[in-house]
């Protein structure tokens, strides 16, 4: 937005102009909204942050999503930021211990309200591995994953954090797991809503398996990073962002197989 048109703009305006963009992972956009409404000069900086964040959430057209165990198959459920109704695609991700493409399995469309499935595709029921639950309303997108096995859906620890307004707009790994026979790579992908520098520690147990030093990083840009840790088991993906004077600390986790 030109500054010239910010200025003679109310605050709330100029916020809720900025969050409308969403996020290209899924969730809203704080680049350029969430930014210039907390520099306008003219109010407060509590009143800024408060308004900011205010239209952050309000872009966003999920609240929240989850996939959780319920017999033989999976409760998904999800509180909508609007009226659009949620898309529930469920994907196979891996086959036996090698990592494939996102291999879709069945999608339910144009729901308004949280629901079950019963596990089967076509009356047979799906096989063992790594599957994701992707909610989408609009352009908001959120993944959550799932691992089956013994006949049942067990969660798993998240591989993609939850939008957020705190200057940490994206982050996300390439996928619940890794290796494999492929020796598939294990990828980070993050973007900033301002500016600071990002450092990054993937560990395995206590052991510390790469650092990335912190380095500094610009609003809006999204940066991708690739790995190939030789381990089996689960690895923990700490990212740490430094803005504006505050930490901004999210783990993510990923299986190695």
């Amino acid at each position: 937005m030109p500054a010239l048109l910010r200025r003679s703009l109310p605050l709330g305006l100029v916020a809720l102009a900025g969050a409308a963009s969403l996020s290209l992972l899924g969730g809203p956009d704080a680049g350029g909204g969430c930014a210039d409404a907390l520099a306008a000069p003219g109010a407060p900086g509590v009143e800024r942050r408060l308004d900011c964040r205010t239209a952050c959430k309000a872009s966003a057209g999920l609240r929240s999503a989850a996939a959780r165990p319920s017999g033989r198959g999976l409760r998904l459920s999800f509180r909508r930021g609007s009226r659009r109704p949620v898309r529930v695609d469920i994907y196979r991700l891996t086959s036996g211990r090698r990592i494939i493409r996102n291999r879709r399995v069945v999608t339910f469309r144009r729901r308004g309200a949280p629901f079950s499935w019963s596990g089967r595709v076509r009356g047979r029921r799906v096989g063992p591995g790594y599957f994701e639950a992707r909610f989408r309303s609009g352009r908001d997108v959120r993944r959550v994953a799932v691992r089956r096995r013994a006949g049942r859906f067990v969660r798993l620890a998240a591989f993609e954090r939850k939008p957020s307004c705190d200057g940490l707009s994206a982050l996300r790994l390439g996928g619940p797991a890794f290796g494999g026979r492929g020796r598939q790579r294990l990828g980070i992908v993050y973007r900033l809503s301002q500016p600071g520098r990002v450092g990054i520690v993937v560990k395995r147990g206590r052991r510390t398996i790469k650092r990335f030093k912190a380095r500094r990083r610009s609003p809006g840009k999204t940066y991708r990073v690739r790995l190939r840790p030789r381990v089996r088991g689960n690895v923990r993906v700490t990212l740490t962002a430094r803005l504006n004077g505050r930490t901004v600390r999210s783990r993510l986790v990923a299986r190695g197989l």
